[in-house]
């Protein structure tokens, strides 16, 4: 019977077997590997087992605990450039020239929001100086604002190392997937929060490789989009649905954040150079506002906030798409160190991310986010007074049966409209997506709003009904439906 070979531990002076065989390789003893913790400023709180397990350690400096790899801690005590295995003391050190280097006004400003976020003195300067959000979206991190942004990457936050943090103090969070311990500056997430590429390491090594789902999810929905199967990588081309309008395509998240536009039918694809409007909406059931955007004609998201039971306070008309997003984005960048707190965000209604709490001391007026470059065009780009109302032929003298043409616009209460749409074919109704000549009938969710469809319907003379009167007639004409 062969003798099992016990190999020694490869630190000189040592005669310990090592707590591993490799062929080739070194090894080492328990001791030694937990000397190795030792010289990388950190103190091992349990025994080493294998590769595969992270080993948990003080750091003798900053007193904070994560576990660590023992081929990691060996990259990093090893060779010609040695530097401490604790990232949280790696990244305080690698930010100090962002503190050494900030500006006296947003130390003053960091002082202000310190002691009071919501104070009088700041909303005074905030509103004469709006370009002092800019700095404020970047110095004012409170622990609520850490914990939904990593909440966003599928993280925990275990310790924050400064309340309030100014972005630049690491931050300790949980990977909810594997459960692996990070550490992060918030004002350098900017890449993760848009999907670029997974926030945890861990999870981006494991095959197969590439963005997790989440993180590619987490992309899409910030653009007002979301995958039906998220799959792995920015790469992959998906198949994506429009939050806002329901409008289905293929594409990849890299496109997207390539400066295609997600939704054709929202986001004007067709026409990017048509009028579009800024919305600005209060919500007084969350205590938020919410910015938006929408086609100059088109009034469906419009309605959907109101039905939601926001109130319409600002309304900006301007001349093409791009000007509509970078006023968006102008207000979404100024309103950030404000994030809505509660509901609708635990419930992840689409287009949260646009929303802030309204307690934030910071008075939004669309025209003043502009673009700086932004030159009128000839005319008022103020809001134009509503078109006149079109003129809606009356409906009564439709009767629906098998054969009737309908078209749909806006949504069905208590239906969804591909439901509807079943229900409609399923008695002999054809239902088209466009108002045409062979129109017989438009359903609308509400007849005083003026959309696309009924503005065609009027012009060509097709009868608007409202869902209620259509699904009495589908009672009458199939009870059993």
């Amino acid at each position: 019977m062969a003798l099992t070979e016990i190999q020694v531990c490869s630190t000189e002076s040592c005669a310990r077997a090592a707590a591993y065989t490799t062929r080739i390789r070194p090894a080492w003893c328990l001791e030694c590997i937990a000397d190795f913790y030792r010289a990388g400023g950190a103190e091992p709180l349990e025994p080493w087992r294998d590769h595969k397990t992270r080993v948990p350690a003080r750091c003798f400096e900053c007193g904070y605990t994560t576990a660590y790899y023992f081929q990691y801690v060996l990259s990093k005590t090893t060779g010609t450039f040695t530097e401490p295995i604790c990232r949280v003391c790696h990244w305080d050190k690698w930010a100090e020239h962002l503190r050494v280097h900030r500006s006296p006004l947003e130390t003053e400003l960091f002082n202000l929001l310190e002691a009071d976020p919501n104070s009088a003195e700041l909303a005074q300067a905030v509103n004469d100086f709006p370009q002092l959000v800019e700095s404020i979206a970047n110095i004012w991190w409170p622990t609520e604002r850490i914990k939904q942004t990593l909440e966003l990457v599928h993280h925990d936050l275990v310790a924050n190392t400064r309340e309030p943090n100014d972005g630049t103090r690491p931050v300790i969070a949980r990977c909810q997937q594997c459960q692996t311990e990070s550490v992060f500056l918030m004002r350098r997430m900017d890449s993760e929060l848009q999907g670029r590429w997974c926030a945890c390491q861990s999870c981006a090594q494991t095959k197969p490789r590439g963005t997790c789902p989440r993180d590619v999810q987490m992309g899409f929905e910030r653009l007002g989009m979301r995958a039906v199967a998220p799959q792995i990588g920015t790469d992959v081309e998906q198949d994506l649905e429009c939050l806002r309008c329901g409008t289905r395509r293929f594409t990849s998240l890299r496109q997207l954040l390539g400066g295609v536009v997600p939704c054709f039918e929202c986001d004007g694809a067709a026409k990017p150079s048509s009028p579009h409007k800024v919305y600005l909406f209060h919500f007084a059931r969350w205590n938020t506002y919410k910015v938006g955007i929408t086609g100059a004609y088109k009034d469906s998201r419009l309605v959907l906030q109101k039905q939601r039971g926001g109130e319409l306070v600002d309304l900006l008309e301007v001349p093409n798409r791009g000007t509509a997003l970078a006023v968006e984005s102008n207000v979404v960048r100024a309103v950030r160190p404000w994030p809505a707190t509660g509901e609708p965000v635990d419930q992840r209604v689409d287009g949260w991310t646009e929303m802030w709490d309204a307690s934030a001391p910071i008075v939004v007026q669309l025209r003043t986010y502009l673009p700086v470059d932004y030159q009128a065009p000839r005319g008022s780009t103020e809001v134009q007074e509503p078109r006149a109302k079109p003129e809606v032929v009356n409906s009564s003298g439709v009767e629906i049966g098998a054969g009737t043409r309908i078209c749909v616009t806006g949504t069905a209460p208590g239906v969804s409209r591909a439901e509807l749409t079943s229900r409609l074919q399923s008695i002999g109704i054809e239902v088209s997506r466009t108002v045409n000549v062979d129109t017989d009938l438009l359903v609308a969710q509400d007849l005083d709003v003026t959309t696309s469809k009924i503005r065609r319907a009027a012009q060509l003379g097709v009868p608007v009904a409202t869902y209620e009167l259509l699904i009495e007639q589908l009672k009458r004409l199939a009870p059993g439906i």
